[in-house]
């Protein structure tokens, strides 16, 4: 039951190039263990795409779970600064943002920390990864 339980989700991206084939990690720490998923995205794109891609499926992730209070963390100061701003300045990222709050709206908590890459070493190893 993940009725009231909060979920941590560690998110990250990685590229071969800017723009280039980019991928994300994921890794879910959950009351009863953790989880981890990884996945090549489809299409050249920026690592900063690539970064905000990584968050929104990190939210319907956890959602698919079940959970509705998520405490994510991220170590792309923009992603970061972006959601916990509500707004981003260039517009390519204007989308990504949307979507991010979109689905961030059916939790009854959502954070979004920023932590330095050493601390977020399974989510930077899945994105890795996810390339190979």
């Amino acid at each position: 039951m993940t009725a009231g339980q909060v979920v941590h989700v560690y998110v990250d991206a990685a590229c071969n190039g800017d723009p280039g084939t980019c991928g994300y990690g994921l890794f879910m720490k959950h009351p009863n263990g953790q989880i981890e998923r990884k996945k090549e995205l489809s299409q050249l794109t920026h690592i900063h795409e690539a970064e905000f891609t990584a968050l929104y499926e990190g939210l319907k992730w956890a959602k698919r779970f079940g959970y509705h209070q998520g405490r994510f963390f991220t170590d792309s100061q923009l992603v970061y600064d972006a959601v916990n701003k509500g707004t981003v300045k260039r517009s390519r990222y204007k989308p990504f943002l949307h979507d991010i709050l979109l689905v961030s709206a059916d939790y009854t908590l959502f954070i979004v920390d920023w932590l330095p890459t050493r601390a977020n070493k399974e989510a930077d190893r899945l994105a890795k990864k996810s390339l190979l």
